[in-house]
């Protein structure tokens, strides 16, 4: 079985979850560091993703959240 990349990973879990991924949720499921620039090349791609601005909870500032809005069906990741 061959090993998914990371946009792979993250693109599936986007178009399954439609609240959306933290850097955060990023990192504790699949230790990805860089969620941003993953972000980035999808968008590249053609994918329409978002990005949500919130603010934290336990601290003070704002984290992102990305939404997957549509999936470009013809291009591969």
């Amino acid at each position: 079985m061959a090993r998914r990349t990371q946009k792979e990973v993250i693109l599936n879990y986007l178009q399954k979850h439609s609240k959306g991924l933290t850097s955060m949720k990023d990192f504790w499921l699949w230790r990805i560091t860089r969620l941003g620039a993953r972000i980035y090349e999808l968008r590249a791609k053609g994918h329409h993703i978002i990005t949500i601005k919130e603010d934290n909870v336990f601290c003070p500032g704002q984290h992102a959240r990305y939404v997957l809005l549509k999936t470009n069906y013809d291009e591969a990741v």
